[in-house]
């Protein structure tokens, strides 16, 4: 319970949060089987920003407690940021692992890719 407490209560938005980051984290161990790219340090590390991702709501929700209000504005708002992050990863694992997706979503998938290799490639040539 102190768990949950340090995490500013159980609420719907943390559950929906928690169930994203163990549906990606196995969606994305599932894709690396899929396509032989399991490894150890990879797994770990995974596991490691998972941890992060849960203590940052954790700060948001301690910072939250200099607001007067009592409302949850940071905690809220990590909440929702992590889990559009999360998701949107679960949606790309579920892609890459075969399951059909609507033509729009994967039309959206393929213009973030080309945007990250885009930006990678700039990277490269500083």
């Amino acid at each position: 319970m102190l768990f949950f407490v340090a995490l500013g209560g159980w609420d719907k938005a943390l559950q929906v949060l928690l169930v994203l980051i163990i549906a990606e984290y196995i969606t994305g161990f599932l894709r690396a089987i899929r396509y032989g790219t399991v490894n150890a340090d990879v797994i770990g590390w995974s596991i490691v920003r998972k941890t992060l991702i849960l203590f940052i709501v954790g700060l948001a929700s301690m910072l939250d407690g200099w607001n007067e209000h009592g409302v949850p504005i940071f905690r809220t708002a990590a909440i929702y940021f992590y889990c559009g992050r999360e998701g949107l990863s679960l949606i790309e694992h579920l892609g890459a692992n075969g399951i059909p997706l609507p033509r729009v979503m994967k039309d959206f998938l393929e213009q973030l890719s080309e945007h990250k290799n885009e930006k990678r490639s700039r990277k490269t040539r500083l």
